[in-house]
């Protein structure tokens, strides 16, 4: 009975994310960014920045190449759209669901403890919204977590033993792996050379020897992408020189992960009055390592970032609750986090429905693709990207990265763009932008297309937030060069 339901559970919850991964209809700012360097592979072979050209004239090598070679796949064939860019998150976001609850099982949690942890993990927040967006964060976590998996084993090891160096090697590629997908996973990865040196009792010799059968494939491959990349380390140090913006420690915690950062705080605390030193682990000291480094490296925003130490926080707890001697505390804590979570991440998913929509989507593009002549060069917000690409458009923001001043005379003498996308946002953020844009050109308005959907009144009651709408005006340059 049990097993069933969680059957039924997991398809519910597969099910609520695929039938909702349309909404929001449109791109949001990391999407169009990721989506228009996927979109520069596919088309040149190299990953720049079409959409901001006039901010960024080189390569964009912050990320690796793993994770938009792998959404070109995708678009390829399947073809251009909000959905299609999503789909790496979502399914790379299931598959480390069952990578934790493989981990928490090998590391002897067992029965109600593992199916109830890895229910929260599943109904996690943070997690809902990584996986509903167009970004590569769930896809270098299973990488990571794939390489966790791999040091401990399936089924954990005897005590004492060496973990065999195919294990290690396939342990390290995935590191790799994980790293050529975002920088950020370093963090996130680093800690794991604490399972390569365990149990050594001649560290020097036989952790050093494993140790650097785990490094070699991290080391070789990134080489290779830094040579090409960069062209050297002396070049690679100085292009991260240049993003030193992102890394500082301001400690941003989200409000819907104090549930979770409570019951690992709660756990370990019980796990350490009744176990003593036996709760600290390797995994143990893995996790709080990552998390460590993470609130003192990244520079966090609004809590969304935290994905990257999020199956720390549930390895943390899985490590406290693994032994039998819980009475009734253990039981507690993991079903108010399951709740908290369900409500949390219940939360996202019905605002995510409610906002959906009848092919709202599609009805933009076709809007753009009888407006716009194919191939034109279009200039927007990033609302209309998506809209945008089905129809060979050249697009480029109207909105984002350097001075006005300066976005609008690029636009205007080298770019030549021939029409203008005018979103609502803009017009009640940014009305003074449209006017730079008119003194300086002939716009001539050609349509207009109005959203007309309402976010019903019974979820408005319920306080669920609607999203941006679509509408937007359409002005056509009088003296563009015709091309």
């Amino acid at each position: 009975m049990a097993r069933r339901a969680g059957a039924a559970a997991a398809v519910l919850l597969v099910a609520a994310h695929l039938l909702t991964l349309g909404s929001p209809p449109y791109g949001t700012f990391d999407e169009t960014h990721m989506a228009a360097i996927t979109r520069s592979f596919m088309e040149t072979g190299h990953f720049t920045f079409g959409i901001a050209p006039y901010a960024v004239q080189s390569e964009v090598w912050a990320y690796g190449p793993v994770y938009f070679a792998l959404t070109a796949l995708i678009v390829r064939a399947l073809g251009v759209g909000v959905v299609q860019y999503r789909l790496v998150s979502v399914f790379a976001g299931f598959a480390l669901v069952a990578i934790v609850w493989r981990i928490l099982r090998a590391r002897g949690v067992s029965g109600w403890r593992c199916a109830v942890l890895v229910a929260a993990f599943a109904f996690d927040p943070i997690l809902t919204l990584s996986m509903h967006y167009g970004r590569m964060d769930t896809l270098a976590l299973l990488f990571v977590f794939g390489a966790l998996l791999a040091l401990i084993g399936r089924r954990g090891d005897e005590p004492g033993a060496r973990i065999p160096r195919g294990r290690l090697l396939a342990a390290g590629a995935m590191i790799a792996l994980a790293i050529l997908t975002t920088p950020r996973a370093a963090l996130t990865a680093a800690p794991l050379a604490i399972l390569a040196l365990r149990r050594h009792t001649r560290w020097f010799r036989d952790g050093a020897t494993d140790l650097a059968s785990l490094a070699a494939p991290v080391v070789g491959l990134y080489a290779v992408w830094m040579v090409y990349a960069f062209g050297g380390p002396r070049e690679l140090l100085r292009y991260y020189g240049r993003l030193t913006n992102f890394i500082t420690a301001n400690f941003v915690v989200s409000r819907v992960q104090l549930p979770l950062i409570g019951v690992a705080v709660a756990t370990g605390i019980v796990a350490l009055i009744r176990r003593g030193r036996a709760v600290l682990t390797p995994v143990t000291a893995a996790a709080v390592i990552g998390v460590i480094l993470f609130y003192l490296v990244v520079r966090e925003i609004w809590g969304g970032y935290s994905i990257y130490i999020l199956p720390f926080y549930y390895l943390l707890i899985g490590e406290a609750v693994r032994s039998d001697r819980d009475g009734r505390v253990y039981p507690v804590l993991l079903a108010f986090l399951v709740v908290a979570n369900a409500v949390a991440g219940g939360r996202y998913v019905v605002t995510f429905a409610a906002n959906k929509g009848a092919d709202r989507a599609a009805s933009l593009a076709r809007f753009v693709g009888s407006t716009v002549p194919p191939g034109s060069r279009l200039i927007g917000g990033d609302l209309h990207y998506f809209a945008a690409l089905g129809f060979g458009h050249q697009f480029e923001y109207i909105d984002e990265y350097a001075r006005d001043d300066d976005r609008e005379v690029y636009q205007r003498t080298v770019y030549d763009y021939q029409y203008l996308l005018w979103p609502d946002r803009l017009e009640r953020e940014q009305p003074g932008l449209l006017r730079l844009y008119k003194s300086h050109s002939t716009l001539q308005l050609v349509a207009e297309y109005r959203d007309p959907f309402e976010i019903a009144s019974f979820w408005r009651r319920l306080g669920i937030p609607s999203f941006q709408p679509l509408s937007v005006r359409v002005y056509r340059r009088q003296d563009a060069a015709a091309r």
